[in-house]
């Protein structure tokens, strides 16, 4: 008897022309809707939802439990990439905002980890060993002055950087390589220097 998967994995290719190869997986109680899907030695857990234009998951490379992507015009996992659980990420992709860039690309070993918010009205990408989300980070790519104009900008982190929990990251950012963000930062501006930067100091009061 074939196993359950691989006749699902039959009807993903067949009927949405999906490519997903033998190595690939698929769990149960996902939700997945795409025009174009390719997956390489790749897997995704139970209970997603994943709705997007493209979504492109190398070798190793695993969306786990509880995530939630729509909006997206690419959703792109090199070698062993994580999403881990509970993160929401959304863009304007198919609505009267759409932009073109709504992309999110983490580069090999990178991670986003958990309950984390992405907006993609422009793009987000991490290079290589990237680990990034620990619970309430955010990543924002637009928002408003205060005549209501809309702003946008990507956000680009290098190679081999952490960022905390709790950490907001604003539009028009970029992180080179060798970074560690401290929990509950505010990143406005690029840094263009390897080190540790936190954006508050502890004060004492009374």
């Amino acid at each position: 008897m074939l196993p359950f998967f691989a006749i699902r994995r039959l009807l993903y290719r067949t009927l949405l022309k999906y490519d997903i190869d033998a190595e690939s997986r698929i769990a149960p109680f996902t939700v997945l809707v795409a025009r174009k899907v390719t997956m390489r030695g790749a897997r995704i857990g139970m209970f997603n939802m994943l709705v997007l234009d493209q979504l492109d998951m190398a070798a190793g490379s695993r969306i786990r439990m509880l995530n939630r992507a729509q909006g997206i015009r690419t959703l792109r996992l090199a070698e062993d990439a994580f999403i881990l659980n509970s993160n929401f990420i959304g863009g304007t992709w198919g609505g009267p905002l759409q932009t073109g860039d709504e992309v999110l690309d983490l580069g090999p070993r990178s991670q986003l980890t958990l309950r984390a918010f992405v907006d993609l009205n422009d793009s987000v990408s991490f290079g290589a060993d990237v680990v990034a989300g620990g619970v309430g980070t955010q990543f924002w790519t637009h928002g408003f002055d205060c005549y209501r104009n809309r702003i946008r900008g990507a956000i680009r982190v290098a190679d081999t950087v952490f960022i905390g929990a709790g950490c907001m990251v604003l539009p028009n950012v970029s992180i080179c390589s060798e970074v560690t963000v401290g929990a509950g930062s505010v990143v406005h501006r690029p840094i263009i220097e390897p080190g540790l930067y936190v954006s508050s100091q502890l004060v004492q009061k009374g």
